[in-house]
């Protein structure tokens, strides 16, 4: 399997675009807000972070694949930002010719192959694009982003285990979602894993937290 060469952007590249996500996000909220963009839509506002970090590290001939919340991944991967823009306003330009709308962004040529409806539904093609680069042995990877709702998806646990056993050049990026849009059925709670993860994270968080507070509190 070929060695991948990684390039580091400038810290302005990584401000640029998650400022522009930011803005753009902004944006297509009061859109929707005045009926401009029609159907659902799934910000990432406090998300850009994520997008541009990984992105920063692949070529446009990785493949990726995204969630409901696909636009940062989209821009991120593609840099497209008029290709979004109208697709989110339904026009024929835009990257899914008007038809996809908030979830179903796409663009091959820059190896963005769409965001997915279905809680991990990306997981398992992004081991499809993982084991085609893997068999054409020409250094590219696949990659999907998904949230920590998806860990309890049996389809997880079957791709891992196959891209083990196969070697592919497979790229998974689980967002720990700290505090959820809602609260968690009682029927349906997180696995170990993910639970293992939220404390170590809050714990994380809380340390960081206390550090802050103490720089802008005054002395006793």
């Amino acid at each position: 399997m070929k060695e991948k060469n990684i390039s580091v952007p400038s810290v302005e590249y990584f401000y640029r675009w998650m400022t522009a996500i930011r803005h753009l996000e902004k944006k297509f909220k009061e859109l929707y807000i005045d009926h401009k963009i029609q159907g659902a839509l799934h910000l990432s506002i406090g998300q850009e972070a994520v997008p541009v970090g990984v992105c920063a590290a692949l070529s446009d001939g990785d493949k990726i694949f995204s969630t409901h919340r696909s636009h940062g991944h989209y821009i991120a991967k593609t840099h497209d930002i008029e290709g979004a823009v109208a697709e989110l306003l339904g026009r024929a330009s835009g990257c899914s010719k008007g038809y996809g709308g908030s979830m179903h962004l796409f663009n091959y040529d820059k190896g963005f192959l769409g965001g997915n409806g279905i809680v991990g539904g990306g997981i398992s093609l992004a081991l499809g694009a993982a084991f085609s680069a893997f068999y054409r042995n020409n250094g590219q990877i696949g990659a999907a982003f998904f949230g920590d709702g998806a860990a309890n998806q049996g389809i997880l646990h079957e791709t891992l285990n196959l891209a083990s056993l196969l070697k592919v050049p497979f790229l998974q990026y689980v967002k720990i979602m700290v505090s959820p849009p809602r609260p968690p059925s009682k029927n349906l709670q997180p696995s170990r894993i993910v639970q293992s993860w939220q404390k170590h994270i809050k714990s994380l968080l809380s340390l960081q937290t206390e550090a802050m507070l103490k720089q802008f509190m005054p002395p006793r």
